[in-house]
């Protein structure tokens, strides 16, 4: 297997824009779960049971999404794809999960706020 670097033609700076660019979209995503644990400490986790698993499997969703993007800057010099076939799955299943318990809780709330409208 060949490493992502090489389809990059081995370019320095390609290479280093590339890694900082996703380095930063991978911080952001680590970023956003620690903001939504620090949401549900501030109420300390007094977050009905619907609420707090969609919570959860959305942090879950979005950290595996960092790490997905961490593995993309890995793979310049490692070809390990099927680590990433692995982690890309783990993401697809937390993802599909978190719109579970996401897709009711968007229902309601479509529902309340049109009751204030007249």
């Amino acid at each position: 297997m060949i490493e992502r670097g090489f389809c990059l033609g081995w370019d320095t700076t390609l290479i280093v824009a590339t890694s900082i660019t996703t380095g930063v979209i991978s911080l952001a995503y680590f970023l956003i779960p620690l903001v939504l644990y620090t949401v549900a400490a501030a109420t300390n986790f007094k977050i009905p049971l619907t609420f707090r698993n969609a919570l959860v499997w959305f942090a879950a969703f979005i950290f595996l999404c960092g790490l997905s993007r961490l593995m993309d800057i890995f793979l310049i010099w490692v070809p390990l794809y099927w680590v990433k076939v692995i982690l890309d799955g783990a993401t697809g299943v937390a993802s599909m999960i978190a719109l579970v318990y996401i897709v009711p809780l968007a229902k309601r709330f479509i529902r309340y706020s049109s009751l204030g409208k007249k």
